[in-house]
């Protein structure tokens, strides 16, 4: 076997990363890292002399030391521009600002060096695996920090894919339904694949790429440097050298928790040091929501396969954070399956199969007499899985102007097997003698453009002159294999194609003028056990005719509800349907934490985009804390979150949902639930209407 042939698989992880190869026998292996590890902390530590750094546990060991030039969890900023990066506070080093895939091309690098120690022969080709959600920014980004690691990358693999592929080949029967939940470090994918005799389909996928295990890690920071600060009046997350030490200590305690109801976290900070109990419970109430978005979102992909539990054969668990027993505990719950855990290695599977699939690839572009290599047993097993259906984890569209509105035209819809390529051939020259074509692509589900991704602007030139209306352009999308968008276009009248420019950074001045900002809302409603009955059924009856009348071409609506604890009930979306289930899903037990709900739309439903943010909260009492209801309502309307308080019935305290609302106009009072409606309906039409009070 010709060491050098060989294709890589890495898994390039939010927090660990780990390459493995396909060894002359057909099977995929691991390839340990300079220190004997099997995976390799995805952390980067920069030096003095440029281009000079450390990857690895070193690299994280030096975290404590150095926080300035010590970088983690990166891949969340993949597809950025260096200044858009950490809410604009680039990677500044070197003289220069850094791009999230330089950095990662580090982490890469390194990897790459292991491989070729370990096997003792250069290496270039790899598939490297991204999150199934990666759009095609992060797609591409990922692409080019492979390049800028020397390497060649073959292709672009989803992890959930790569974690079946693993399974697929090695361990299950044929002909059956996995359910791959995937949450690691910084990512959470849920994809639904049909594993046959010689193929894996994928039906379905979505996820949240904001989502994972440093969040339930930062969950449990905030709660010990909170304790902290009671103790001592200090903060230990202003001090960046004890935050470090902080977080080293949460993450040991998190897996500690996985085995033992209890651990102790040890913080040392400004000169201090302190004990905190952590129970298992309370990291677990703590982190309640974050799990319901879990939830929330094995239940989306469900829907949108049209499938149920009882159809699913196998769950397949992928990712470091599936280890937490809360998660096998929810996922048991909500599947009725036993949650087995040695179908494949949560840490290792996605490595493995990229690597498998690099084998597949290399295997198809060799005639037979060049794969002989390959005991024939073994090549048979390769073989097997020749073919794997993957499809769009977004829809591809392109900004069109209808009706007096921007509207995103999907062109290739969501979950379309790839790669494929459609056309839209209804574009005609709007002027005489025009001789350049603007299209503006999208990615996303939403048919408001805004609420999108928007890729890029493609700029045709060259068209010859012709009367307007003459000139007909038949545009072809394309998602190729690695779901990365390409765009060509056909002038109809020659069959020619036109030369076009792919602009650096689209304009969208011109596209905005005139068009109301849309809006994210957040109904936040009170379930509390006072709300039983009568007064829950007519919350929900208000809260469906809101949705009803709310314009959903240019807005989208969450739901939040809230009793003894809060709980995402719907991310933001504009599918009416998935927002009226989500409502009559509402049933009320508990007492009234309005301050966590308040919390928890601002950092989870708001935690992203540039869309006009609103709190709609309804409450027919008193919260559990009024002082940290008060505080969580600053914070919002600090964020730029309009809050429209709504009281209902004797038992509120008009004064504190005043207080507690962006003005005293956004302040509402029903003597009686039934009266609900008429104000969600005046609501929802003052919101529609585009006429936005800015905090």
């Amino acid at each position: 076997m010709d060491l050098s042939d060989i294709v890589l698989g890495i898994d390039l992880g939010t927090t660990f990363s780990a390459v493995a190869y396909v060894d002359k026998n057909g099977t995929a292996n691991i390839i340990p890292n300079s220190q004997s590890e099997r995976i390799t902390p995805s952390v980067v530590m920069l030096q003095d002399k440029k281009n000079d750094v450390i990857v690895g546990q070193q690299a994280k060991d030096f975290s404590e030391l150095y926080p300035d030039r010590v970088i983690a969890f990166v891949k969340r900023e993949m597809g950025k521009k260096p200044e858009e990066v950490r809410d604009g506070h680039p990677y500044f080093f070197w003289k220069r600002n850094l791009s999230p895939e330089e950095i990662s091309s580090f982490i890469l690098k390194q990897l790459k060096i292991d491989a070729e120690n370990h096997l003792n022969t250069k290496l270039k080709d790899v598939v490297i695996s991204v999150p199934a959600y990666f759009g095609d920014l992060e797609r591409e980004a990922t692409i080019r920090a492979g390049e800028l690691a020397g390497l060649k990358v073959l292709r672009i693999i989803n992890e959930p894919t790569a974690a079946a592929l693993d399974y697929g080949l090695h361990k299950s029967s044929k002909n059956q339904k996995a359910f791959v939940f995937d949450l690691g470090g910084g990512t959470f994918d849920v994809t639904i694949l049909q594993i046959l005799e010689n193929e894996i389909k994928v039906i379905g996928t979505d996820g949240d790429h904001k989502l994972g295990g440093v969040d339930w890690d930062n969950r449990i920071i905030d709660y010990v440097a909170d304790q902290f600060l009671l103790e001592y009046g200090l903060d230990p997350r202003d001090d960046p050298d004890a935050k470090t030490d902080l977080r080293t200590r949460i993450e040991r305690a998190k897996i500690q928790l996985s085995e033992r109801d209890q651990t102790k976290i040890i913080v040392n900070a400004h000169g201090k040091k302190f004990n905190v109990d952590l129970i298992k419970e309370m990291f677990e109430n703590l982190t309640s929501d974050l799990l319901e978005r879990c939830n929330d979102l094995c239940r989306l992909v469900l829907v949108e396969c049209n499938l149920n539990w009882n159809e699913i054969d196998t769950i397949i668990l992928a990712g470091g954070s599936t280890r937490m027993p809360m998660v096998k505990n929810m996922l048991k719950k909500i599947s009725g399956k036993e949650i087995r855990t040695d179908l494949v290695n949560p840490d290792e599977c996605v490595a493995l199969g990229a690597a498998i699939q690099g084998e597949m690839l290399k295997q198809k572009s060799k005639s037979e007499s060049e794969s002989e290599y390959i005991p024939q047993s073994k090549k048979a097993q390769i073989y097997k899985l020749a073919e794997i259906i993957d499809v769009t984890a977004h829809s591809l569209g392109m900004i069109v102007l209808k009706d007096g509105k921007f509207k995103n035209s999907i062109i290739i819809p969501k979950n379309h097997s790839i790669p494929c390529e459609l056309s839209k051939n209804d574009f005609v020259t709007s002027y005489n003698n025009q001789e350049t074509l603007d299209i503006y692509i999208v990615q996303g589900e939403s048919e408001n453009p805004f609420h999108c991704t928007i890729l890029d602007s493609y700029e045709f030139y060259n068209i010859p002159k012709r009367p307007r209306g003459k000139t007909r352009i038949e545009v072809k999308f394309k998602y190729n294999e690695n779901s990365v968008v390409e765009v060509n276009a056909i002038d109809t009248n020659s069959n020619k194609s036109p030369p076009f420019r792919r602009k650096e950074k689209p304009d969208l001045a011109d596209l905005e003028k005139g068009v109301s900002k849309p809006l994210d809302i957040g109904l936040l409603i009170d379930c509390s056990g006072s709300m039983a009955g009568k007064a829950l059924e007519d919350a929900k009856q208000a809260a469906n005719r809101f949705v009803e009348k709310i314009d959903l071409d240019s807005n989208q609506v969450g739901l939040i509800s809230f009793d003894s604890n809060a709980y995402l009930r719907q991310k933001l979306t504009n599918n009416e349907h998935s927002l009226y289930s989500s409502i009559s899903s509402l049933l009320s037990t508990g007492s009234t934490n309005m301050a966590e709900a308040i919390k928890i739309a601002r950092q989870t439903l708001f935690s992203h985009g540039k869309n006009e943010k609103v709190i709609v909260l309804l409450t027919d009492g008193h919260p559990d804390s009024a002082n940290l209801t008060m505080d969580e309502g600053e914070n919002a309307k600090n964020s730029e979150i309009r809050i429209i308080t709504i009281g209902v019935g004797g038992g509120v305290n008009s004064e504190f949902l005043r207080q507690l609302a962006s003005s005293p106009d956004d302040y509402h009072f029903v003597s009686e639930s039934f009266e609900l409606e008429s104000t969600f309906i005046n609501i929802a039409t003052e919101l529609s209407s585009g006429k936005i009070q800015t905090i």
